[in-house]
């Protein structure tokens, strides 16, 4: 997948995800050899706003956003049925579209040991909105 990020004047476009993570890891000062944490907070930078699947009729919409106190340093991982569908980054929302019934989304942050699990049963042409925060030590989805 190509990617074009602007980063202090500097263009990646048309570079491969590894290069492009590697030019981004040396631009915000981060190892040779960063840590797979590192790595997903640069990927999170890279990607646009993560985005399930296209709308569609015959199904339910789903919105996941961080709070804006989550914290600077922390990615947060979502799963859907067990699936990984993005990693956010501080001012990034997740976007999809799920199906009908029942479905599961988990959270997780890097480097954090907190997670968190939520059972949805999806209707057709809903929208479902979420926050992901923190609740003194605990992750919660609100």
């Amino acid at each position: 997948m190509k990617r074009n990020v602007i980063h202090n004047g500097l263009s990646l476009l048309g570079m491969k995800d590894t290069t492009a993570i590697s030019v981004a890891c040396s631009l915000l000062r981060l190892p040779a050899s960063p840590s797979q944490d590192a790595k997903r907070v640069v990927q999170g930078l890279l990607a646009p706003t993560a985005s399930m699947a296209a709308p569609s009729k015959n199904a339910g919409r789903l919105t996941i956003r961080r709070a804006a106190n989550f914290g600077d340093n922390f990615v947060l991982n979502v799963s859907i049925d067990g699936a990984s569908v993005a990693s956010l980054v501080r001012g990034r929302s997740y976007h999809g579209t799920l199906s009908p019934g029942q479905h599961v989304i988990s959270l997780n942050v890097a480097p954090s040991p907190g997670s968190t699990t939520k059972r949805l049963t999806v209707q057709v042409g809903q929208t479902y909105s979420f926050t992901a925060m923190w609740k003194g030590q605990r992750l919660v989805l609100l």
